[in-house]
């Protein structure tokens, strides 16, 4: 990744950004740097093309690093490749992608780019075919891929660019005739886990603090406002032996890691979960971690095993704190044990950050006042609250009729509810939720816990911590 000529450069399309802070504990003032966290689609979409014999570069952030695509930009580069984040307004992606494909052009003029990603293909999924030549003569990019992975697509298309076959083979592609895409032909093409291993080592000079890894692929559960599972394709998960080999990779050039397991479900099947905390511990490795964690029946064993392995917090996607609108939602949370399990967390020193969806069908004054009783209950140490998206595909979007929702995305009408009235729920449960912070708004807080743990501080203290962001 040294040289500047490189086959594929992948640029990251982020709504994260690196940022300090400052606080203050036991009359001390501390400073914190918060990281950008390293891009999971480098890493695997990095390994994939690497693994099949082309070279590979990339930017983590767009935003953060153009000066460092500038200067990567003046070398030979055969194919830019721009990650898509999720903005649910077809204009806003144009836009901004818009800017990327501009950037580059100006630095090279010679490159061509491609632009795909699970978030892009989701976003043109239900759009009509103008909609789609539209967007796509706005953004002004060489190529698009539809494909929720696409890391075969990459590859063929590299393939082509280096002279072995045609176009019109590489599957899953939107690509540019005069003033016109043609699209080439549609498959299905899961990524397998087990056969694109990471090794951390090749990104040993611009590894941060936080590193993502992933252990399975989509979710075996079918919540009715989430998507995931129809775009994620079947539910697999990697070996334990592989998970291993990863790891030991990664420890061999950055020990103390705060990673990141990114599986919708990194605790289902339990069995298995307890032998990855198990395999986690027989190494002894340094690394602290975080992981989104579904409510299910949780013994001892396990929470003491997540203890030892070093786990420091868990994201609890809990939703509601009301059974009727879990109900609907399909979201199998029982609060009496989800209570509990908070319980323990915080008697072992594991943060949990607790999500919430307002204003999903079903929702209504005494529901809301419900969810408010459940977090002054249960006292997480923080949580993050968002109106519901109503999604064109997920599951509920099939349900219009029987809930009588109207509108789609951020603007929507339903049997109980509509968006302005979830909009004043908000700011209205913001404050009555008592016995837990907003930190940060977003992931921040997990790097700062981090951080905290090494100089002894304590989970009790945080309620007592001013975070000022700098």
């Amino acid at each position: 990744m040294n040289s500047r000529d490189c086959d594929f450069l992948l640029v990251s399309c982020t709504t994260l950004s690196s940022k300090k802070a400052t606080y203050v504990y036991n009359n001390n003032k501390y400073d914190i740097q918060f990281t950008l966290p390293f891009s999971g689609a480098a890493a695997y979409l990095g390994s994939y093309v690497t693994q099949r014999g082309y070279t590979f570069d990339f930017i983590n952030s767009f935003d953060e690093e153009k000066d460092m695509l500038k200067e990567k930009l003046k070398g030979n580069v055969k194919l830019v490749g721009i990650t898509t984040k999720f903005v649910p307004e077809l204009q806003k992606n144009a836009l901004q992608l818009q800017q990327i494909v501009s950037f580059i052009r100006a630095c090279n003029s010679k490159c061509e780019i491609v632009i795909g990603g699970l978030s892009f293909a989701s976003l043109i999924q239900y759009e009509t075919d103008s909609m789609r030549s539209l967007f796509m003569r706005i953004v002004g990019a060489d190529y698009y891929i539809n494909s929720f992975y696409g890391e075969e697509s990459i590859v063929q298309l590299l393939n082509y660019k280096s002279g072995i076959g045609e176009i019109s083979e590489v599957n899953n592609l939107f690509y540019k005739v005069k003033s016109n895409y043609l699209f080439t032909k549609q498959i299905v093409d899961y990524s397998n886990l087990e056969d694109n291993y990471i090794d951390w080592t090749v990104f040993k000079d611009r590894l941060g603090l936080q590193i993502p890894i992933r252990t399975a692929i989509s979710c075996p559960f079918n919540c009715e406002y989430c998507s995931f599972p129809m775009y994620g394709g079947p539910y697999q998960v990697m070996s334990i032996r592989n998970i291993e080999r990863e790891l030991r990779t990664l420890a061999a050039v950055n020990p103390t890691a705060l990673l990141q397991f990114i599986d919708d479900s990194f605790n289902v099947p339990l069995n298995r979960f307890k032998d990855i905390l198990r395999m986690l511990i027989r190494n002894k490795f340094s690394f602290r971690w975080i992981s989104y964690f579904r409510c299910i029946d949780t013994d001892d064993e396990t929470i003491e095993l997540m203890r030892q392995s070093g786990c420091i917090g868990v994201m609890l996607g809990i939703e509601s704190g009301s059974q009727t609108v879990l109900h609907n939602m399909n979201k199998k949370v029982d609060h009496e044990k989800a209570k509990e399990l908070i319980r323990k967390f915080r008697n072992a020193g594991i943060l949990t950050y607790v999500f919430l969806l307002v204003g999903f069908p079903g929702e209504t004054k005494q529901t809301i006042e419900e969810t408010i009783s459940f977090m002054n209950e249960s006292c997480p140490t923080t949580y993050y609250m968002q109106m519901w998206n109503c999604q064109i595909g997920t599951p509920i979007d099939n349900k219009r009729e029987q809930y009588k929702i109207t509108g789609a995305e951020y603007n929507w009408k339903h049997y109980t509810m509509d968006s302005s009235t979830a909009q004043e729920c908000i700011r209205y449960m913001r404050s009555k939720i008592q016995n837990t912070t907003d930190y940060l708004g977003d992931y921040a807080i997990f790097e700062f816990w981090y951080h905290f743990l090494r100089i002894g501080g304590k989970l009790d203290a945080l309620k007592q911590i001013d975070i000022k962001l700098q």
